[in-house]
């Protein structure tokens, strides 16, 4: 791999941190189609409904004894299982933390990288890439797929405590991607709403410093709302670790450092396929990877 393929010397550093700024367009935001997010976007005050009304029912069939602390007990352990939930499907459906899968290098040397997630997708290569994403994109997205969860709640659970430990932690789900983004977008000191700042200051969406971890070792901490779970979680998987010696990565990394192994080089030329195409070269700059040619 020749330094021909970089920019030239004397340019400025440039770290990846979104598609966008490498000039790579997807073609849909995130989950759904875009004209689906467009439709959604328009019934999100049924979408917000349809979270809303079955918690207000669920809570005054609660009873009265003891109401304030069964309330506030329920939604703390409402948001600590929202965050396990997070937890779980960062390791399953975001990390591949348990996934054998090789990529495969093309004719021309560069790593085929799948991209099924539009502008979210290879999160540890594209650190900043949510700010992509609109907030109201990822809410009805998720609200979305929570309702199908929540229909059978209300279908199925009886008990009432349990109803709403579950419609709970169901209506918490779709801020979780909130709270990631902007946990970056702190980090690298931009814009953040009010009510986030908020939400941040007193500990119900994560901190810069117990993300920013599991961005350094790539695998462990991988709550996404808050990290509440992370110890439990953690504990799990190193108990998993040290008894069965089957132990977590991150797929994307481990894909490109088993790259830079084969063949023998720092810089690593990518190729993306699916929701985004297009092809750059990098390098490892510490934590972060350093753009050596933009989409080409």
């Amino acid at each position: 791999m020749n330094r021909d393929h970089t920019d030239e010397d004397n340019k400025e550093k440039k770290h990846i941190t979104s598609y966008r700024e490498v000039g790579l367009e997807s073609k849909k935001q995130w989950l759904f189609p875009n004209w689906v997010v467009t439709m959604l976007k328009w019934l999100s005050p049924l979408l917000l409904l349809a979270l809303v009304v079955p918690i207000c029912m669920t809570i005054s069939k609660l009873k009265r004894p003891y109401f304030l602390p069964k309330l506030l007990a329920i939604g703390i352990l409402a948001v600590f299982l929202a965050d396990l939930i997070s937890a779980l499907v960062h390791i399953t459906f975001v990390d591949n933390a348990y996934s054998t899968t090789k990529f495969t290098v093309d004719e021309d040397g560069y790593l085929i990288v799948p991209v099924l997630y539009g502008y979210s997708s290879c999160h540890h290569y594209f650190p900043s890439n949510w700010k992509d994403i609109d907030d109201s994109t990822s809410w009805v997205s998720l609200t979305l797929i929570v309702l199908i969860f929540v229909f059978f709640v209300i279908l199925l659970i009886k008990n009432v405590v349990l109803r709403l430990l579950l419609l709970l932690t169901y209506s918490i789900i779709p801020l979780i991607t909130i709270s990631h983004k902007y946990m970056h977008e702190l980090n690298h000191g931009r814009y953040v709403p009010l009510w986030v700042q908020c939400l941040q200051s007193v500990g119900f969406f994560m901190s810069t410093n117990a993300h920013r971890i599991h961005h350094e070792n790539h695998i462990y901490d991988w709550g996404l709302l808050n990290g509440f779970s992370d110890y439990f979680v953690n504990s799990i998987v190193k108990g998993i670790c040290h008894w069965k010696n089957t132990c977590p990565i991150e797929l994307m990394t481990e894909n490109y450092e088993l790259y830079e192994r084969k063949y023998q080089t720092d810089v690593v030329k990518m190729r993306f396929v699916g929701d985004i195409e297009g092809r750059i070269i990098c390098k490892r700059d510490g934590h972060h990877l350093l753009l050596l040619k933009e989409n080409h």
